[in-house]
């Protein structure tokens, strides 16, 4: 069983890749595409990432102090 990434971890991969995707968070830590989401929730109620859906993608960045 893998690992699930800290919240750190997620922000940190998130910053460094500008437009990360579901899959790339995914293959970045080893995990299924579904498990995804239960992750990014909690960092999107607490106004620490935006989720935008652009086509069938949906777009992860993390959001700043100042904006």
């Amino acid at each position: 069983q893998k690992m699930l990434p800290t919240e750190v971890e997620l922000i940190h991969y998130i910053q460094n890749v500008r437009l990360a995707n579901y899959t790339q968070i995914a293959r970045k830590f080893g995990l299924r595409n579904h498990i995804i989401p239960d992750l990014l929730e909690p960092l999107e109620k607490n106004g620490k990432i935006r989720i935008k859906k652009i086509g069938a993608n949906k777009i992860v960045e993390v959001v700043y102090e100042s904006e």
